[in-house]
């Protein structure tokens, strides 16, 4: 809160319609819980590859990135790219 800015020595900034992330450890305990995760199957995934994942929309994936990627995953035998 603002009222509590002098107890910072870093310059505050009020961003009020923002979200701050809460701790997902104290508030949905069930994420640590290995039963819950989803396997990689489910997503068309092979279980022994390196993923490698891009959560970006994919207008942000221009002709170069795509090549770096492809350079990547041509140096990664077994790699696949997910693009989500």
């Amino acid at each position: 809160p603002l009222e509590l800015s002098s107890l910072y020595t870093e310059q505050m900034v009020h961003l009020p319609h923002s979200y701050f992330v809460n701790d997902h450890k104290r508030s949905h305990p069930e994420v640590l819980d290995e039963a819950n995760h989803p396997k990689r199957a489910a997503f068309g995934l092979p279980d022994d590859a390196l993923v490698l994942c891009n959560f970006n929309q994919l207008y942000k994936v221009d002709p170069e990135v795509f090549s770096l990627w492809c350079d990547i995953l041509e140096a990664s035998p077994g790699a696949v790219l997910w693009l989500v």
